[in-house]
């Protein structure tokens, strides 16, 4: 009702932060539990689990939704064309990353082992170089995040 026209228009963002947020952990919850990726990186051995990205990945929806919903309720500008390209380009990245380790659970394989040895040259650093990339989207899309905050805080002054 008292909303401006052009936040009819858009799309609103915070709840497609929540609904990416809860989607994604109700998906590896039900479908993939157990889902774990084994890295070696020369001595040191990381093993990422489904269900943790997929909470970090929550929370960090949860939050972003939480700050676009304090702004279109305190009436600053954020930029919509900055917000859906953050929306976009943080979940286009967590589901690429999401996805990796997804896709062997799926197909039966509950844990995926890759050894990136310093003298190996083998597939593995394909997954490490995917893995690389969707973190640098995502945190493309968090400094964009930012740039879109700090404008709205300095423009809301004036």
């Amino acid at each position: 009702m008292g909303e401006r026209p052009s936040d009819m228009k858009s799309v609103r963002l915070d709840l497609l932060c929540w609904l990416t947020g809860l989607g994604l952990f109700l998906w590896s919850a039900v479908v993939c539990p157990s889902a774990a990726l084994d890295l070696q990186f020369h001595d040191v051995y990381f093993v990422a689990r489904l269900s943790d990205l997929s909470v970090a990945y929550g929370i960090w929806f949860a939050l972003a939704g939480g700050v676009y919903f304090l702004f279109r309720k305190l009436r600053s500008p954020l930029r919509p064309h900055l917000g859906s390209l953050h929306v976009g380009l943080s979940t286009a990245a967590a589901l690429g990353v999401w996805g990796l380790l997804c896709s062997p659970a799926l197909s039966g394989i509950v844990r995926r082992y890759d050894s990136l040895a310093p003298g190996s040259l083998s597939a593995s650093y394909s997954l490490l170089y995917l893995l690389l990339g969707a973190t640098a989207l995502f945190l493309v899309g968090q400094l964009l995040f930012v740039i879109n905050v700090i404008g709205a805080l300095v423009r809301g002054k004036r």
